[in-house]
């Protein structure tokens, strides 16, 4: 993104949106860089270690994305997992969700969500649609499809040409650790 930045192809005013892996991504992103103005976090894997015992497939894929077949590795899940730094995020951040969700379960929105929320004044919010599962937004309903496109439309636009906050730091930052 700076090297795109300082060839002019784009300025600071970046947003970053993703869902399933792309939920993951843009979730464990938001924790470790303040690069971005606005995020749309969408069905992720917010916590590794409770996706492998609530997702319909996470007792079987987790440990192998891991690298860590047959079990899962908790230290590891810990390490990968969104969750661990979520809380020093500053990026305003709308999380979304098919309430029925197998895949990613809702508790990983919701965890991720509360936890930003509590954890300070980044702005965040969380929708959850009734009745919609983890393709709510390519093959949902269509008023789900609608909405969610709206949304994050209007979430971008609301934060896009708000200054990016500095990421919070945390003593294992402050003590040399890698984070």
């Amino acid at each position: 993104m700076r090297q795109l930045q300082e060839e002019g192809v784009c300025d600071e005013r970046v947003a970053i949106a993703g869902k399933s892996y792309g939920g993951y991504l843009s979730g464990w992103t938001i924790g470790h860089c303040n690069l971005f103005r606005a995020a749309v976090v969408m069905a992720p894997v917010g916590n590794i270690e409770t996706h492998y015992g609530t997702s319909d497939g996470g007792y079987y894929a987790d440990p192998y994305y891991m690298g860590t077949p047959p079990r899962i590795d908790r230290e590891v899940a810990k390490q990968l997992s969104p969750m661990r730094c979520v809380e020093k995020a500053t990026t305003p951040t709308l999380f979304m969700q098919g309430a029925d969700d197998e895949r990613c379960p809702k508790c990983q929105s919701e965890e991720l969500f509360v936890s930003l929320m509590r954890a300070g004044e980044t702005p965040t919010e969380l929708v959850l649609y009734p009745g919609q599962d983890h393709h709510f937004l390519g093959e949902g309903a269509p008023s789900a499809r609608e909405d969610a496109a709206r949304r994050i439309i209007d979430w971008i636009s609301a934060h896009i040409d708000r200054p990016a906050a500095p990421l919070e730091q945390d003593a294992r930052q402050t003590a040399g650790e890698d984070a």
